[in-house]
Parts: structure tokens; C-alpha cells; sequence
């Protein structure tokens, strides 16, 4: 039987949480036993967690005393995590791309695909009339929940962040801009950090370095930031070191079901609807071109591993190919972090910079830069980047321990099922893999993959699945959704003449197009100073 891998992870000295598909489970750190559960609510809490679809966005408060969560139905849950008692649910406006927790764990904060970022209070609060009336004129769409706007972004915002002192908040967005706002006055801006060509969806700021931001995406390089100034400092290159790794191939121009900006009408029930209907609709637009039926497209994400090889004929082959759509490999950093303290005396950050990929099979890492270096681009020959291939795509690492003798530990999250044929019996594969970082180096640790709480995560918190459970995950949406399309056959703003569209029968087409050209046309002869000369209407005035 399939098996649901673990998408999310939260590691604590006494708790560990851990996010797989549409459940939450509550660890000891220690012993590896399950706590809690939600497979092991009552029904109607039962019911509610298995209709919001898997969990998009979830994230813990510095106390392990509150969960937050959302899934396919925009419903904000949030959790206690002693019981895993559900305290409250609300609706969000639009589809949420990340959520967080403030430090004091008393506010909670969503970005949405819309491009906004809301924050909630812990607890809902009976809002009065006047002051719905009073925030409703500064959002540009209703908030069913009474959440209030920070900030707003004219694009899709993939990730932010709240800097150490909690006076600043960093966002990024798809249309490559990295801004730094005041918090809570978000209508306030401090700087950009701007120089990124392609989406930016990774955010980190060391903690032993507060004032660098480290930012990734789309380009084929890391760079780093004073994030305080907007001064851009250096490029670190990965793209030759990581794109060997990557083994999630995409269809060119292809979006997932997930990615749906405007976040309208996205519950699974009414998502999978929508899905429905649109292959249906485009199956009878290519029956009304061709005369017959056709199969109906995926959104599918496809990954080209695990599929097997079957014997067929030229004339299979050829007509096999042609059915493929063409796939393409996408870079996107998903998650970028420092360990260790550098032994350098010029400089007192970090030492090593770990990140992953989505899709991709390894962790990477190269030396953090120093400071005192050049405030230029460094090649790809110039950063030594090493990799740790793991043989499955990686969904999340964390970071448990960082030791100054021992190095860094890290708990890295692995899609077990992946790869594995339909009709095929799913091998056995670890969910959850250890490693150690130190001196620029990984390590691997067989004794400590035996600990307690990660042979649990491999074992006893691994739960069953079926095929369609596993592709409604969608693990690997980010790399169709973030991607803009520069696909287009033409310039959508290229339009033709509507008057030189002939059809085959040599009569001119166009339609509505064609009418509203004309018109336009009439409108502009009419006003024109030609046409007043010789004494043609002229437009009507106030006297």
C-alpha cells in the first residue's frame, strides 16, 4: 500500500510535530511516540479535516503550544497542541501562499496569491460594525474573517518574513521584487532589494548576520543583500551544481489546479469541479474541430522517473511522442538556511549556507561569503558547492542542533513514494533521513537514523494512502505555478488588422473585434480636425 510522505516538519526539545497529506501529528522528541493524531478525532472533527483537502500552509509558535493550518478549502485552523484541540476556524479571503506565527505567538500573519498579507489575532474577536466598515475602505476585497491588511503586493507574494526585532517585514513576489516594509505600518517601505529576473520564493536572514538577507527563486543564483539599504552584496551561482539533481520534470506552459490567483471558488470539492469541467470543456472544443472526441488534458504535475519501459513499434513510438507534451527542468529554491560559526577573524556569521530545490534529490551547501570580500558577482568556479544526493526528491529539512564541534544536525523530509509505477508495490524507503553538516562538509549518519524520534517518523507516523490521495498533494505545484508563461506564440498586444481576416470562403471575419475597430474608427474620423473642416458632426457640449 501507498504511504503518505511528511510534507512539513516542527522540531522542539520536548514536542515534534509533523504535517503529512491532511494530517497533523503530535511526537515526543524523545521516545518517537505518537501524542496526538487528528486520524484519531472524533467524527465530526474527522470530517472537517479530511474535506480541507491537504494541508498547503501550517506553521508553529515559538512554544509548541499553538498550530496553525490551512488547506484546499482557505479554512484558518488553529490547533492546541496539548489535545490537539481545534480552537478556532476562518474562512481566508483568498488562497494563502504562507503563514507564520509572531514571536509572542499572539498574532498570526497569511500572505495570499492575490499578493496581500493579512494578520489575525490568536483568538477570534467579535469585530463591531464601525470598525468593518472603517477597515473595509482600505482592502480591495471583503475579508470574511475580520483580518487586517498589512500590506499589499501587485503580484502573486510567494514568501516573507519578520525581521529579528519584529520592525520590519520582508516580502517577495513572483514578479522578482524583494520589499522591505515597516511592521505593522506595512504602507510604509524601507528599501527593495531588486536585481532578481525571476521569481523570488526563498527568504533567510541569518541569525548570527541580521543585517544580510539571502534570497533565492527562479535564477540560477543565490544573492545576497544588506536587506536594510536594498545594497545588493554578491551572487553566489548554483545553477550547474544543482540542476543535475533535479529529477521533477514539468510540461512546458502547464499550470496546476492549485494555482487559481484569485483564490475564488477553490474548495476541493468545488476545485475538482472546476478541473472537471474545464477537460471537458476542452475535449468538446477539440471535437468541434476535428469531429471527434479526445482524451482530456491533466494539470497534472509529471514527473519522468519511475515510468517503465514497454516494448512498442516505430508507429507507437511516434504517435507516443507526439501525445507527451515536452518537459522542461525548472529551477526553484525552496528553502534556504546557515549553520555553524565561521572560524574566519574577518568575519563573525555563519559558516555554511544549506538550501534545497524542489524536485530535486539533494541538499546543497557552499561556504557562506565573507564579508570583507568584493562587492561583485562571483563565478560558479569560485564557490565551492557540495552536494548530498539522497535519491528522492527532498520536501523539507530542518536544522535541530548546530554544534561547534559536532556540526550541524539535520532532519531532511524525503518523498518516499515517489518514482513508484501504478500497480506496482511500494518499496521501502525512509521518509525522514539524517545528516550532519561540518567543516563544508555533509556526513551521514547511520546511528543516528536509528535514534528514537526519526525511527518513528520512518515507521509508526507513516500513514497509509492511496494513488489519488498522492497526486492531489501536489508536492511539486511550485515549480508550474511560480514559472510565468513566456511561451506565448505572439504578442498578445500584436493584434492583426480585424479587416484582414479572410476565411476560407473570402468572406472577412473578426466579429465582435471587427465592429468595435470599426467604431473606433468612426469615433476617431468624427473628432478629427480633417473632419470638422468640412463641416462633420462634431461632439456635443455643455453650453
Amino acid at each position: 500500500m501507498s504511504k503518505l510522505p511528511h510534507s512539513r516538519l516542527f522540531h522542539g526539545p520536548s514536542k515534534t510535530i509533523v504535517i503529512s497529506g491532511p494530517e497533523i501529528q503530535v511526537l515526543d522528541s524523545q521516545s518517537g511516540s505518537v501524542l496526538r493524531s487528528t486520524v484519531n478525532l472524533d467524527n465530526t472533527l474527522r470530517e472537517s479535516v479530511t474535506k480541507s483537502g491537504p494541508i498547503r500552509c501550517v506553521s508553529v509558535d515559538n512554544e509548541f503550544a499553538h498550530i496553525v493550518s490551512v488547506g484546499d478549502d482557505k479554512k484558518m485552523k488553529v490547533w492546541e497542541t496539548e489535545g490537539l484541540k481545534l480552537l478556532s476556524e476562518r474562512e481566508l479571503p483568498k488562497k494563502p501562499t504562507d503563514v507564520q506565527f509572531t514571536k509572542d505567538g499572539q498574532t498570526i500573519l497569511t500572505s495570499d496569491k492575490f499578493g496581500d498579507i493579512f494578520s489575525y489575532p490568536l483568538h477570534p474577536v467579535l469585530e463591531t460594525s464601525e470598525a468593518s466598515a472603517d477597515r473595509l475602505k482600505f482592502v480591495s476585497h471583503d475579508n470574511p474573517s475580520g483580518g487586517k491588511l498589512i500590506l499589499g503586493h501587485t503580484s502573486l507574494l510567494t514568501s516573507f518574513l519578520l525581521t529579528e526585532d519584529e520592525k520590519y517585514i520582508i516580502t517577495s513576489d513572483r514578479d522578482e521584487h524583494i520589499r522591505v516594509s515597516w511592521y505593522p505600518q506595512g504602507y510604509n517601505i524601507e528599501s527593495y532589494c531588486l536585481g532578481h529576473k525571476k521569481f523570488v520564493c526563498a527568504l533567510h536572514i541569518p541569525p548570527k548576520s541580521p543585517s544580510v538577507l539571502i534570497s533565492g527563486g527562479g535564477d540560477p543564483v543565490l544573492k545576497v543583500w544588506n536587506w536594510y539599504t536594498g545594497k545588493f552584496l554578491r551572487d553566489i551561482r548554483i545553477l550547474e551544481h544543482v540542476e543535475p539533481y533535479i529529477k521533477v520534470k514539468v510540461p512546458k506552459g502547464k499550470k496546476s489546479r492549485w494555482d487559481n490567483e484569485d483564490g475564488d471558488g477553490d474548495s476541493p470539492e468545488s476545485g475538482q469541479k472546476h478541473a472537471k469541467r474545464g477537460k471537458k470543456w476542452k475535449g468538446k472544443a477539440k471535437a468541434n474541430e476535428t469531429g471527434k472526441s479526445e482524451e482530456p488534458e491533466t494539470d497534472e504535475v509529471i514527473g519522468v522517473a519511475g515510468q517503465e519501459d514497454v516494448e512498442m513499434t516505430s508507429a507507437d513510438k511516434v504517435a507516443d511522442e507526439k501525445a507527451q507534451p515536452e518537459l522542461e527542468t525548472v529551477l526553484a529554491v525552496s528553502k534556504i538556511a546557515t549553520v555553524g560559526t565561521s572560524s574566519t577573524s574577518t568575519s563573525d556569521g555563519p559558516a555554511s549556507i544549506i538550501f534545497s530545490a524542489t524536485g530535486a534529490t539533494a541538499l546543497f551547501l557552499c561556504p557562506y561569503p565573507s564579508r570583507d570580500g568584493p562587492d561583485t558577482r562571483q563565478s560558479a568556479a569560485e564557490v565551492n558547492i557540495t552536494a548530498c544526493d539522497l535519491e528522492r526528491p527532498i520536501l523539507d529539512f530542518i536544522v535541530t542542533e548546530d554544534d561547534s564541534e559536532r556540526g550541524a544536525l539535520l532532519l531532511v523530509l524525503l518523498d518516499g513514494e515517489w518514482g513508484v509505477s501504478q500497480g506496482e508495490q511500494s518499496v521501502s524507503t525512509k521518509m525522514v533521513r539524517t545528516l550532519r553538516c561540518r567543516n563544508d562538509e555533509f556526513i551521514m549518519s547511520d546511528e543516528e537514523d536509528r535514534s528514537s524520534l526519526v525511527a518513528s517518523l520512518n515507521s509508526a507516523s507513516v500513514l497509509p494512502s492511496n494513488p489519488a490521495q498522492l497526486t492531489s498533494l501536489e508536492l511539486y505545484a511550485a515549480l508550474s505555478s511560480l514559472p510565468k508563461n513566456t511561451l506565448t506564440e505572439r504578442d498578445p498586444m500584436d493584434r492583426p488588422d480585424p479587416d484582414t481576416l479572410i476565411d476560407d470562403g473570402g468572406n472577412k471575419t473578426g466579429g465582435k473585434q471587427l465592429a468595435k475597430m470599426r467604431t473606433r474608427r468612426a469615433l476617431a474620423a468624427a473628432l478629427s480636425p480633417e473632419t470638422k473642416e468640412r463641416g462633420g458632426k462634431k461632439p456635443k457640449t455643455d453650453s
